[in-house]
């Protein structure tokens, strides 16, 4: 009788053992891709390009209080460099323009008009003369110069003894104490 409970305790585990490998597999084959439905394999793959794309979406949002402090200083910056706080500064630029391009700035208008976000538009109005290559390169010196200065319209006309007589019309801002 020992034996047969003996044999009957190895047939039992070897049933046991083999009723284990079989749970093993379908588990294994259950939870594999290739066994889920084509519904489900969509549903899965719909949701790995939504996580990608969320992904994607958030990394520029990383370390933004790092970036908006450096993007206030990178403004402020702009403002102190491109933006005048007196007009003797724009005075200043169209009398160096001027003066390193050889032609004769008159009849310098300022019109001022309140802006915003610590800023005064400022359009001027001016009259060139000189030849027509001097008066280019005052153009282009006032292209190259630290300030915004907008260039809205440049009316030529001739002038006494050959030469060419310009209307420029700029615009440019001033910085308030503000800003």
């Amino acid at each position: 009788m020992i034996r047969n409970v003996e044999q009957a305790r190895k047939q039992l585990t070897i049933v046991i053992a083999v009723l284990v490998v079989v749970d093993v597999a379908l588990i294994a084959l259950i939870l594999s891709p290739a066994i889920r439905s084509s519904s489900a394999r969509n549903q899965l793959l719909t949701l790995r390009a939504e996580l990608t794309q969320k992904r994607a979406q958030t990394i520029p949002t990383l370390d933004m209080d790092k970036k908006l402090v450096e993007a206030r200083q990178q403004i402020s910056e702009f403002y102190k460099q491109d933006f005048p706080a007196r007009y003797s500064e724009i005075s200043t630029v169209l009398a160096h323009a001027a003066e390193e391009s050889h032609v004769e700035v008159a009849n310098v208008k300022y019109d001022a008009k309140p802006g915003s976000g610590g800023l005064t538009q400022v359009n001027l109005s001016l009259d060139l003369a000189g030849n027509y290559e001097n008066e280019v390169r005052f153009i282009n010196a006032l292209e190259r110069s630290k300030l915004l200065l907008v260039m809205e319209s440049v009316n030529l006309a001739e002038a006494q003894g050959g030469g060419v007589r310009l209307s420029i019309k700029l615009q440019t801002y001033l910085r308030t104490a503000e800003s």
